[in-house]
């Protein structure tokens, strides 16, 4: 991957533009940092405090400008902002020399110049981080901040032995002629940012400030990143606030030496920005961070023993070199992590925000440390800083961080969905509008689950599916272009009323009909949203025009893997497509095709038997497509014969199709219902065990239209039930109640549910004069009194040491967050066996032996007297294969082997009931019981 990508990123022209400008800027801002520092020591014999007040000023701006910062390239196009900064900064820094030829620089213009520099770096500063993800995406955008990195640090050792060499003033003007060189660098760049979308009318810059801060901390992995960092700023602020006056006064250093060896920190810079993106490909993100935070309190505590002399600044040099490259390495990774999560259009906010945490605390440390360098000297005030900086590996250390696998892991994003804006409304009352977010690609846990479903129909395919699984595995985005060696795409078979299936003739093609297709696009929330949008785009066919198959439903009937040649004129290497193919059927007729006529000669409808693709000829021929467009979802009218109706009220959660409203119990179809009311039995089961039906009957076909446009049949049944909501054991969703038709109109509900059930009550009249009393029906065969339990299964595995595998709970999993737990699961409609099996493969990547599976110990629990009672299995398996693996990082963040008798704290409590017992030789526990 790293071979094929670097060429294209150093022949992208306006990155190399970008990144020269960044270049000398940062070699100039070296310049500035030792230049000024040495007129006031030097020149100016400037105190301990006034030095202090200097770095105030230079570090304020970033408390007070931060924020809005963000707003400002959030709003307007972020090259603009960048090139306005860099004039500001020449401009202003151009006073100083020209102020020393005049006689003396005075103490207050040193003020004022650290303050409105740092103002014009601040904004500049953040509109150029969030500026950088719109040239580039994926792994160019990791391999940027890599460059980035490690030619920064060539400049900032470049610029710190010019501020000592040239002499301050010579040299602050040689920084302001930097800044006008960066400006004309981005003027030169030739992309075009799109033109942010306008905000919502009365939307104020408070509110859109705040969106930035709810995203950075109630995203869990940003929010310890950015902690972390804003630990470690404030030490090094503290630090810097006293480094150049401990080095020039205490240890009687020259500034000539001063510039050398901190310049020295820069080949660390380089060699650490040069090493972390092979480190990140082999350990991971977190721990490579978590290895560069334990380096900074290790590097700088040698810093504040040695004594004057050549043999301490040798010793200073070699530590700053460690620390530095540490920082750099950090820096870069949790920067291109951070810019990985983002959603576009909080890029600069969520930038500043970190940015404010960071940095907005730095006057403060500066003011602090001077306070403490005069109380008890500036030694012994460094030892208190360098105690500080062990605490940012603590936070990172405790949190989901650390263990991220890639810097890419969309299942630790924020899902998409919608951001509030509140706004005033009449009279000045309170109104909400909402602004979609932008959309991201197919998360990691779709594409899993169905390939995972695909090879549980073609195990035979597993060995040629390799690539794609390795792919999954690796880090990045793996539906995006820039993927290589291969990346994901979708492509359609629509099926019309005579068994013919669509074909287009691309002029790229040579002349072959190929099936509808294309790459993913960011805003494909699923690989079939992808196909959809391709025959869109393609033939003109609508998405309402085409329903799912029900022999396949909205898993891919096929999943090929081929080849694609060089294209020199789009700079694309040779690399592999993993083909999704999902079939459709026309829902009208017949219907009008309008192709590309840039990228299309026509389309063709073709037999079964002369689909060109041989694999997905072969597995269309072998299924029964002669059903055409018929129901895919099933749902039922519940009702008590006394004139109520149970309704369903759906999380509001981005996912759920109908958020937030009162609907019908029901679901989709999986392949492998045998009938819709299989279909609807399987989806009560899931969501409310505890309901029992009678009378189920077919009552109505109703039409609706699915989040991707298509449409969706819907098989409506009806039913009779007379117990209480509160018994249906309600696992998925927020509320289910009873209704009667008077209330219909004061509920929020789905589209045509009230119609539906008006018709019902008109058709049906209640069989009794009032509702029925709440009770249990019970089911056909089961004794009165028969208490309902969830089973789970449990998956007790030993490695040669004899150390048992538990895994880390994602702080926000809805059970035994923070909790060290067993690979476990909930039986579906399978053996427990099965379950066992299922959930390993899925959650860990371990393959187990259906013949090498024992059952070894069994929990009878109840969490509360209100909750189901549940029967925990747990199973040993002796034998499998495969590495543990974060498969589900929502779900499970980190797999570790543990010592048996020597368990977490934190472990789950009926888990470590089981592993003692297990151990003990008892077979049988229990948990929660009254006696």
């Amino acid at each position: 991957m790293e071979t094929a990508l670097e060429p294209s990123l150093w022949r992208h022209g306006d990155f190399r533009r970008y990144w020269g400008g960044q270049a000398v800027t940062v070699a100039g801002h070296g310049i500035t940092t030792i230049g000024i520092s040495v007129i006031a020591v030097v020149d100016l014999h400037a105190s301990t405090m006034n030095v202090a007040l200097i770095a105030v000023a230079g570090k304020l701006p970033a408390l007070l400008l931060s924020l809005h910062a963000g707003v400002l390239a959030d709003r307007c196009r972020k090259r603009p902002i960048i090139i306005t900064c860099d004039v500001g900064c020449a401009l202003t820094l151009s006073s100083i020399p020209l102020a020393q030829f005049a006689g003396q620089v005075p103490l207050v213009q040193l003020y004022a110049v650290a303050f409105l520099v740092a103002g014009f770096q601040v904004v500049g500063s953040n509109a150029s981080i969030s500026y950088l993800p719109s040239l580039l995406c994926g792994e160019q955008l990791k391999e940027a901040n890599a460059k980035l990195g490690a030619t920064n640090s060539l400049a900032d050792l470049a610029g710190n032995n010019l501020g000592g060499l040239l002499g301050a003033a010579r040299a602050i003007a040689l920084d302001a002629l930097t800044y006008l060189v960066c400006a004309l660098c981005l003027l030169t760049v030739r992309h075009r940012e799109p033109k942010p979308e306008p905000q919502p009318a009365g939307s104020s810059q408070w509110t859109e400030i705040r969106e930035g801060l709810d995203y950075t901390l109630n995203t869990p992995v940003v929010r310890s990143i950015v902690l972390s960092n804003a630990t470690t700023s404030f030490a090094l602020a503290a630090s810097s606030a006293l480094w150049s006056l401990y080095l020039l006064r205490e240890l009687s250093w020259s500034p000539t030496a001063l510039g050398v060896v901190m310049g020295a920190g820069g080949v660390g810079g380089f060699l650490g920005a040069l090493v972390w993106r092979g480190l990140e490909r082999r350990r991971g993100a977190g721990p490579v961070m978590l290895g560069a935070l334990a380096l900074n309190p290790l590097a700088q505590l040698p810093l504040v023993l040695v004594g004057p002399g050549t043999a301490g600044q040798v010793v200073i040099g070699a530590c700053l070199l460690v620390q530095t490259g540490a920082a750099v390495a950090h820096g870069g990774l949790q920067r291109s992590v951070r810019q990985e999560l983002c959603p576009a259009h909080l890029q600069g906010r969520a930038q500043a925000t970190g940015a404010w945490l960071a940095f907005g605390l730095r006057p403060l440390a500066a003011f602090l440390a001077g306070l403490l360098g005069t109380l008890v000297g500036l030694r012994p005030a460094l030892g208190v800083i360098t105690l500080l900086l062990a605490g940012p590996f603590v936070i990172l250390w405790r949190s989901p961080a650390r263990g991220l696998r890639s810097s890419l892991t969309p299942a630790l994003r924020p899902g998409p969905g919608v951001l509030p804006h509140v706004t005033s409304g009449p009279a000045g009352s309170s109104t909400t509008t909402c602004r979609k977010a932008p959309p991201m690609p197919p998360s990691r846990t779709h594409i899993r689950e169905l390939v995972t479903a695909y090879l549980g129909r073609h195990p035979g395919e597993r060995p040629d599916l390799g690539p794609l699984l390795e792919a999954l595995d690796a880090p990045g985005e793996v539906t995006a272009r820039a993927a290589l060696p291969g990346h994901i795409t979708c492509s359609a078979a629509v099926i019309d009323h005579d068994g013919r299936v669509l074909h287009v003739q691309p002029y790229a093609s040579g002349g072959k009909w190929l099936l509808p297709g294309g790459h993913v696009e960011p805003e494909d929330a699923t690989l079939m949203a992808a196909a959809v949008r391709e025959v869109h785009e393609e033939t003109g066919i609508p998405p309402a025009a085409l329903c799912q198959s029900s022999a396949f439903c909205h898993e891919p009937a096929d999943i090929d893997f081929h080849p694609i040649d060089a294209n020199p004129a789009k700079d694309e290497p040779a690399h592999q497509h993993y083909d999704f193919r999902f079939v459709f059927h026309l829902v009208p007729p017949a219907t009008e095709t309008t192709v590309q006529a840039e990228e299309m000669s026509g389309t063709d409808w073709l037999p079964l038997d002369q689909v060109t693709s041989l694999t997905m000829r072969s597995k269309l021929l072998a299924t029964d497509m002669s059903a055409g467009p018929e129901p895919v979802n099933a749902s039922v009218i519940i009702h008590d014969n006394a004139g109520r109706y149970l309704i369903h009220l759906r999380d509001r959660l981005p996912d759920v199709w109908e958020p937030g409203v009162f609907a019908l119990l029901g679901g989709g179809r999986a392949p492998g219902d045998a009938s819709l009311e299989a279909t609807l039995l399987r989806e009560l089961a899931e969501e409310v065990p505890g309901v029992k039906l009678s009378g189920l009957e077919p009552y109505a076909v109703e039409e609706t239209t699915s989040v991707d446009g298509l449409s969706v049949p819907v098989q409506v049944f009806t039913a009779v039930w007379q117990g209480h909501p509160d018994s249906a054991g309600l696992r998925e969703g927020i509320l289910l109640e009873w209704c009667t038709v008077d209330m219909l109109d004061r509920l929020p509900q789905s589209r045509g549910l009230g119609d539906l059930i008006r018709r019902h009550a008109a058709q049906h009249p209640p069989a009794t004069t009032g509702p029925m009393p709440h009770h249990r029906l019970p089911a056909d065969g089961t004794p009165a009194g028969t208490e309902l339990h969830v089973v789970g299964v449990h998956l007790y595995l030993q490695d040669p040491d004899g150390r048992v595998l538990l895994g880390l709970r994602h702080p926000d999993s809805a059970y035994a967050g923070r909790l060290w737990h067993t690979l476990a699961g909930h039986c579906e409609r399978e053996d427990a066996v099965s379950s066992l099996i299922r959930e390993s493969e899925e959650e860990a990547g371990l393959l187990l032996d259906r013949e090498a599976i024992d059952l070894v110990h069994l929990v009878h629990s109840q969490d509360s007297p209100a909750a189901s009672p549940r029967i925990q299995l747990f199973f040993r398996a002796r034998s499998w294969s495969g590495v543990p693996q974060v498969r589900e990082p929502d779900r499970c963040v980190e797999w570790r082997w543990f010592n048996p008798k020597d368990l977490p704290d934190n472990t789950v409590p009926y888990t470590r009931q089981a592993i003692e017992a297990i151990l003990a030789g008892r077979p049988y526990s229990d948990m929660g019981w009254a006696r």
